[in-house]
């Protein structure tokens, strides 16, 4: 049974399909970084999941079953924060998450009191008087102490800092050990935090996914190179796998798709041509290359 099972699912506003016939399957114990430029869909895409949205057409199940129309005690088992969560301002973390430890069975105290101390929040201090994102943080720190099989989070590090991000990535670790096949979708523009945590990438372009893959998949199809020329090339030169390049003279760096090492041996081959490798960061791909498809 996948954790997140999405069929041909669409959603329409006016004339734009802001989710255009998306399907998406992620096994359980997945953790899933979702991409995509604002607008791409992403956002619209979990609140399809979460019920929040109905589809024009398509289905989406949450470990086997539509939210919307799951038990009482399956849907306990996913948790989400969104965006722009709002909480009860007059209520303190304290009283917060006392109400909420009622409807998950599975409800850690210890976790989420930890969670208060991880991000700094004053547990009586009332949450109206919180900024927006120590109200995401105290977000976050609820939907962890509920001990998801499934938690989604959309753009949960907006407007963090530093050393925030970091708190918040250390208690994603934590709960991704503590409870098995814990799986995870994560909304997000900080590339470089995916790579600690994610094992599989989906970029959404204009409600459609464009990608989808493992992130080992993705880090080996694509590569960084520096291509050395003894003199100018012919202009009928075509550089095999070449999807965007910069050239200054004789020093081309150029981004490939390579699915394997052929290709970088077919231009090693070359005469008057020095091919150097470089590593390539899941942010330096995105930017340089994917992020023309987000």
């Amino acid at each position: 049974m996948d954790a997140f099972y999405a069929k041909s699912l669409t959603k329409t506003y006016g004339s734009r399909k802001v989710v255009d016939e998306v399907t998406l399957q992620l096994p359980r114990g997945s953790v899933l970084g979702l991409l995509g430029r604002n607008g791409a869909g992403k956002t619209t895409l979990l609140r399809l999941a979460m019920g929040l949205l109905r589809p024009d057409s398509g289905k989406v199940e949450l470990l086997g079953a539509e939210y919307i129309s799951a038990s009482a005690a399956h849907r306990e088992r996913v948790a989400y924060v969104s965006q722009q969560q709002r909480l009860p301002e007059e209520m303190t973390p304290l009283e917060l998450l006392d109400y909420m430890s009622g409807f998950y069975a599975r409800w850690d105290a210890d976790l989420a009191r930890r969670g208060l101390e991880r991000f700094g929040l004053d547990p009586k201090r009332p949450i109206g008087r919180f900024s927006g994102g120590e109200q995401r943080k105290l977000a976050v720190a609820a939907a962890l102490a509920a001990r998801p099989d499934l938690l989604l989070l959309d753009e949960p590090a907006a407007g963090l800092d530093p050393i925030s991000r970091r708190d918040l990535l250390d208690a994603l670790i934590e709960l991704l050990g503590a409870v098995e096949g814990c799986t995870l979708i994560l909304s997000t523009h900080l590339l470089a935090d995916l790579e600690r945590l994610a094992d599989r990438i989906a970029v959404m372009k204009e409600g459609r996914l464009t990608l989808n893959d493992s992130l080992e998949e993705i880090q080996r199809r694509f590569r960084s190179v520096q291509l050395l020329f003894d003199r100018e090339p012919g202009p009928d030169f075509v550089v095999p796998g070449l999807i965007q390049s910069q050239k200054n003279g004789l020093v081309w760096n150029c981004l490939l798709e390579c699915p394997d090492e052929r290709l970088l041996d077919q231009l090693r081959s070359l005469s008057g041509l020095q091919v150097i490798p470089n590593e390539l960061s899941l942010e330096e791909l995105f930017v340089r290359h994917l992020g023309k498809e987000m």
